[in-house]
């Protein structure tokens, strides 16, 4: 299900025809301030929606009022997408729903985790396959509202590709039911088919601006509608500014017989982009890194029982898939084979409890970040950039001078094979100045971002955090499309304000902390 408020009764009446419950006590708002990432705000009030009638009535009297709406699902969001003054809405069990909807297809209400629905996938011998490691506590509408990913992204693409159908309500109240391939049976918005002309008057010139990147969960997904001509890509990855999802459909993939791990430690973080560039083509279903600040956590003898060496520098955690594990057996060895000139050493590992006991290692990267660090803070203010992938290692190596001009550690992690890192520095929050020390490695690394052809949102979103960035990344030509396409969907700019596009004077670090030395996020982690 969604969030639960354990502040007790409702302490409030909601609007007219709300039937939900309705929290304006400190607790509760307190509670609902904060997510997994580094920015508080103090909401209104919070909403707990029973039924979708709730969420019609309550958007409804948010236009006429004016006041804000910030959806919530699990609180694994890093950005801010899911804090923020006005009401924060979350769902009750009524929205947790997980409906096997025919071969291949699971319908799931916008409260349920990835965790339920992949657990009734696998049950019939099916999987999603993207997988991000929060699918405990990341609910469908975060996945969905984010354009979520995973390791296994690399090979299967991210949310986006496997939603074929959307319920949701719009800022003006009226709710919507989008297929794929609807064709001219598009039930959109006033105002839709005319901003869509202009889009398709620019499609040149969009296409010849969009990042060269092979995921990417910033700004509006035009280029994709450009290509597709599909408005349920539009609304993938929307972060709940152009509507508020109910439920979703999604495809799922056949559950492959037998996988294994290739285990790539290397000598330097520089030889990264390298490695990558050889093993990516080779279509694996990962090809994620760990790097040595967090493989010091593990314990040496897990270390020493997968093969790999004290010294590493970093470790790629390389999958192969299969209906047979002889072939499964020979695609590793011939991976190990391709790499070695750039492998401090290599391990392959097969038995499930060893795949297990590695991926552990990489899944509970930022949960051991957020808790093992102290006096340091992790703080996700650069942590989801993707680059072209071969820019990978440019990236890497700029990322770095960065971090070392302003002496802050930091831990790199995750989804090398899609050129996205998640790079959390380690600040040392009794340093005076350590606010200035952010703002300008934040800015750097934008500065650096921008010129290497990327975005700062590989599959988290631009939340409050990124959203004063967006026209230094898309120009201003694209970021006026974004603009009329929110207006068409939110006329009355309720639906998440300041999140994916900034509202006037809007501060990247609008909320930061403040933080106490051991600080930890109050809500689960995004381990993505």
């Amino acid at each position: 299900m969604g969030e639960e408020v354990a502040a007790g009764p409702a302490t409030g009446k909601g609007p007219s025809g709300f039937r939900g419950a309705w929290w304006t006590d400190v607790a509760a708002r307190e509670r609902f301030a904060a997510g997994s990432g580094i920015l508080r705000w103090m909401p209104r009030a919070v909403a707990e929606a029973h039924a979708p009638e709730d969420v019609v009535a309550l958007l409804r009297w948010a236009a006429a009022e004016g006041v804000p709406i910030v959806p919530r699902g699990g609180g694994t969001a890093m950005p801010g997408s899911n804090v923020g003054p006005g009401v924060v809405l979350v769902f009750g069990p009524g929205f947790a729903q997980v409906e096997w909807a025919g071969p291949g297809r699971l319908r799931v209400g916008v409260g349920a985790t990835l965790a339920a629905a992949q657990a009734e996938a696998n049950r019939r011998g099916w999987r999603f396959p993207v997988d991000p490691s929060s699918a405990p506590w990341c609910t469908w509408g975060g996945a969905v509202s984010t354009n979520a990913a995973g390791p296994r992204t690399v090979r299967f693409g991210s949310v986006r590709r496997w939603v074929e159908a959307i319920d949701l309500v719009g800022g003006d109240g009226g709710r919507r039911v989008l297929r794929r391939d609807a064709g001219g049976a598009v039930d959109a918005p006033t105002g839709f088919h005319a901003w869509a002309a202009r889009l398709r008057a620019d499609a040149a010139l969009v296409r010849s601006r969009w990042p060269r990147v092979t995921k990417n969960s910033s700004g509006y997904a035009l280029r994709e509608f450009l290509d597709g001509d599909d408005l349920v890509d539009l609304l993938v990855g929307a972060e709940g500014t152009l509507g508020i999802l109910l439920a979703a459909e999604i495809a799922l993939t056949r559950r492959p017989a037998h996988e294994g791990l290739l285990l790539v430690a290397l000598p330097d973080l520089e030889a990264l982009g390298s490695a990558v560039a050889v093993l990516r083509p080779l279509g694996p279903a990962t090809l994620e890194l760990i790097d040595d600040v967090l493989l010091a956590r593990v314990p040496s003898e897990e270390r020493a029982a997968a093969g790999v060496p004290a010294d590493a520098a970093g470790l790629l955690l390389v999958t192969a898939e299969g209906e047979d594990e002889v072939a499964v057996r020979a695609t590793l060895a011939a991976w190990a084979d391709a790499v070695r000139p750039w492998a401090a050493a290599t391990a392959t590992l097969t038995a499930p409890a060893a795949l297990a006991a590695v991926w552990r290692w990489r899944r509970h990267a930022s949960l051991r970040l957020a808790t093992e660090y102290a006096p340091r803070v992790s703080m996700q203010f650069i942590e989801d950039c993707v680059v072209p992938v071969a820019a990978l290692g440019a990236f890497v190596r700029g990322l770095r001078d960065i971090l070392a001009a302003h002496e802050l550690p930091a831990a790199f992690f995750g989804h090398a094979g899609d050129g996205n890192l998640h790079v959390n520095p380690l600040v040392d929050v009794r340093r005076p100045d350590w606010r200035t020390a952010v703002r300008a490695v934040l800015e750097a690394t934008v500065e650096q971002v921008v010129r290497l052809g990327g975005t700062l949102s590989g599959e988290h979103g631009d939340g409050r955090l990124r959203a004063p960035y967006l026209e230094r990344i898309w120009g201003p030509e694209l970021v006026a499309h974004f603009r009329g396409l929110k207006a068409v969907w939110d006329p009355a700019n309720v639906l998440n304000p300041g999140v994916k596009l900034p509202v006037p004077g809007q501060d990247p670090l609008d909320g930061l902390g403040p933080f106490e030395t051991g600080w930890r996020p109050p809500r689960p982690v995004d381990v993505a």
